[in-house]
């Protein structure tokens, strides 16, 4: 019977942890790079750093699914998120930007767009698809 006893705070303990609900995740990353790439019969030594941040913010959040980390597998949140990535090996460059937005309809169909900018070239694409049931939808690519 003591046992039972013990172990009763614990279950209402956990029965009173409720999933928490974001609107806004952010996530940064930095690489300082220093390898040798050996390929079609040259070898090279790389030195670099890379630099990564991303933000997506959800209008009606995005709740947990019990650990803080774990979401749903499938995003039916409607989004909008910007990243840059800053890339720096030896003598060579690159910021890449993105814009990226994503409307879930209450009828079920699903507008995408995205807008990249890599080595100075534009990448823009739409997509399209439609939420057939909470856990099954179909959308065009890049999504």
């Amino acid at each position: 019977m003591r046992f039972s006893l013990a172990v009763l705070p614990l279950l209402f303990l956990s029965v009173t942890a409720d999933a928490e609900e974001y609107n806004l995740i952010t996530t940064a990353g930095y690489s300082s790079l220093d390898y040798n790439l050996d390929i079609w019969g040259g070898e090279f030594d790389l030195d670099g750093n890379q630099f990564l941040v991303e933000t997506t913010y959800y209008f009606s959040g995005k709740e947990t699914l019990g650990p803080l980390n774990e979401f749903g597998y499938i995003n039916k949140v409607s989004n909008v998120s910007a990243a840059f990535f800053h890339n720096e090996v030896d003598s060579n460059n690159a910021d890449n930007y993105a814009v990226t937005g994503e409307y879930f309809s209450q009828n079920g169909f699903i507008f995408g767009i995205d807008l990249t900018e890599v080595n100075d070239r534009n990448i823009d694409t739409v997509a399209l698809g439609y939420l057939f049931t909470p856990n099954f939808f179909i959308r065009t690519f890049p999504y």
